[in-house]
């Protein structure tokens, strides 16, 4: 693959290295199954959580429009793990009852450490 400079370059590079350090993102069999992570903005936000037998685990939310978001999750599996933020290693809370506060168009994403 040929790389050139793009206004999204950054953001690429950031997301294939989260990748390749995190199991749980890995490809087919190698990686984990992408489960439903429930809330009560389903109409804007989507998202999910990958736990890995290692016990490594990613949870991720997006907010698909141009409103911030805040929603509240329900119970959905690897609550039980800590996570923190992939972008500058703050403590996520990942719990049923949390409440997530999303800008337009943005996201979160929760590594274990």
């Amino acid at each position: 693959m040929v790389w050139r400079e793009d206004p999204q370059g950054e953001l690429y590079r950031r997301l294939f290295a989260l990748k390749k350090q995190h199991p749980a993102l890995w490809n087919a069999a190698w990686g984990a199954r992408m489960m439903r992570v429930p809330h009560d903005g389903e109409d804007r936000v989507i998202s999910f959580v990958r736990v890995h037998e290692s016990g490594d685990a990613v949870v991720a939310a997006f907010n698909l429009s141009d409103a911030p978001a805040s929603v509240t999750l329900g119970v959905a599996p690897g609550q039980d793990l800590a996570y923190v933020e992939a972008t500058d290693g703050s403590t996520v809370e990942y719990a049923e009852g949390s409440v997530w506060q999303l800008p337009a168009w943005g996201y979160r994403v929760g590594v274990t450490p």
